[in-house]
């Protein structure tokens, strides 16, 4: 079980990276147990304190006052990856997502402050599954992303409210990848291997240039796999982390009574570089045991590993723009009907995972210290398409039921898809409650079940087969001054 727990203080909530797993690709298919309840609609009603992810103009629906919310929430993947023979179910099943949001209004004018979960993307596998490659290492993916914003929203007359956000978005990674021998050469620059094909991704630099070498003249007979490692083993960071800003945009216009029409625009982020000086990187090769020993050529070559310490620096890492309209009809007293589309740019953001490993220039590193790596790993996503509805009864004054529907198109290529990056999750069905515990107190709690989505890569380098369904719930406490 992971814990990406905070605490409920704002001062944690924006010390610690506040995690979430895929669902509409990387995104939480909604922000708010009300938002969750109802499908991910959020752009024309008052979603409470988690408006602030969503709508900002949303902000200025509230009543007069003052409040501050609580949420915390639990996304429950389960993943099985096949090789066609094997099975591997990923450890990685349990994804908490905390959540914190103040905001005031007087007249016209609101605004505010929050820290909530945005999303990311996670899975691990046992040193004996098939995943493993015989290797015996674990191999495990997790980011992780979070935002602070500062909303603000103001009414321009009766029916339009316009509204905006400054946001400071962090991001954290963390990475254990086997890459076998024949993968890895695969990847290689035709000039060292004419034979490559690059079809899942590309590697270079001096560090490749040096191994090809050596294979040339003999003291490397062939590279059996490579390692990938930074994994800080904490429950509340990435080993490589960086951050950046964003904004958002949106708007609320009453067409008449009883119906609205909401909207927002979120800005790309450019997280740049996610950054750790603590990266290790491994590669198994059969080496001439005379080399080995710091002498000539034997003849006699040895499987032996070759781990150098160093730098790792995931560039241009971004999250995508993301433009979203919605409605929200009260048909009655008593029942409200919402929907959303949304349309998110990963084609922009999730082109390629670009990694650039230095080796430290210490004696460590043997005749490697200095070198330098890059490896692309192709992603190709698709800008994405989600169509979120809801409605909501409201059964009593303090009492009401909420239920609601999800359905994204999957971004992810199947010939991309990776064992380690499973957003493929298409369809959401949610259900909700709402209750007034007293007249300053609300709780609301929402669950989401997505029924399992699969995708077949038949890459003959890395052909494999995903399975993902999930269960996440969200609950949030609310209390009006």
């Amino acid at each position: 079980m992971n814990y990406y727990l905070s605490g409920s203080l704002l001062a944690l909530l924006i010390l610690y990276p506040l995690t979430g797993f895929a669902i509409n690709g990387m995104n939480l298919e909604a922000i708010g147990p009300e938002s969750l309840a109802l499908g991910g609609a959020a752009m024309a009603y008052d979603t409470g304190s988690a408006a602030v992810m969503n709508n900002p103009a949303t902000i200025g629906l509230k009543a007069e006052g003052h409040q501050v919310e609580l949420l915390l929430g639990l996304v429950s993947p389960r993943i099985t990856v096949s090789d066609g023979s094997q099975e591997a179910h990923s450890k990685a099943d349990s994804f908490y997502t905390p959540g914190f949001g103040w905001l005031s209004r007087k007249a016209d004018l609101s605004y505010g402050v929050g820290a909530y979960a945005q999303g990311g993307i996670g899975a691990a596998y046992g040193t004996n599954d098939w995943v493993a490659q015989g290797t015996g290492l674990v191999e495990r993916s997790e980011i992780t992303v979070g935002r602070f914003v500062i909303p603000v929203s103001y009414a321009i007359n009766g029916d339009l409210l316009l509204g905006g956000s400054l946001d400071f978005v962090w991001a954290g990674m963390d990475l254990q990848m086997v890459t076998s021998g024949g993968q890895f050469m695969d990847m290689m620059p035709n000039t060292l291997n004419p034979g490559a094909t690059r079809s899942a991704g590309a590697v270079s630099g001096s560090l490749v240039d040096g191994t090809a070498v050596m294979m040339q003249l003999g003291s490397i007979d062939g590279i059996n796999y490579s390692y990938v490692d930074f994994y800080d083993r904490s429950e509340f960071s990435g080993a490589a982390s960086g951050t950046g800003f964003g904004a958002k945009l949106g708007a609320v216009y009453r067409l008449m009574p009883g119906l609205s029409l909401g909207m927002t625009y979120h800005s790309q982020v450019e997280l740049g570089t996610l950054y750790t000086d603590a990266a290790r990187f491994t590669m198994n090769v059969g080496m001439d045991s005379g080399v080995l020993a710091g002498g000539g050529q034997s003849g006699t070559f040895v499987n032996t590993d070759v781990t150098l310490q160093g730098v790792m620096s995931i560039r241009n890492f971004r999250w995508p723009a993301m433009f979203a309209l919605g409605s929200a009809y009260q048909i009655s007293d008593s029942m409200l009907l919402v929907t959303d589309v949304k349309h998110i740019q990963w084609s922009h953001a999730m082109d390629k995972l670009t990694m650039e490993f230095e080796a430290d220039d210490t004696e460590v590193n043997r005749q490697f210290r200095g070198t330098a790596m890059r490896t692309d790993l192709w992603q190709r996503w698709h800008d994405q398409t989600v169509l979120a509805l809801g409605t909501a009864y409201q059964l009593r004054s303090d009492l009401a039921l909420r239920a609601g529907y999800n359905h994204a198109t999957n971004p992810v290529p199947a010939t991309y898809s990776n064992v380690l990056f499973p957003g493929i999750i298409q369809t959401h069905y949610t259900l909700g409650l709402g209750v007034d515990v007293v007249a300053s107190t609300h709780v609301d709690f929402a669950m989401s079940y997505a029924p399992v989505a699969n995708s077949t890569n038949n890459n003959s380098m890395s052909g494999s087969r995903s399975s993902v369904r999930q269960l996440h719930w969200q609950v949030g406490y609310v209390f009006r001054y």
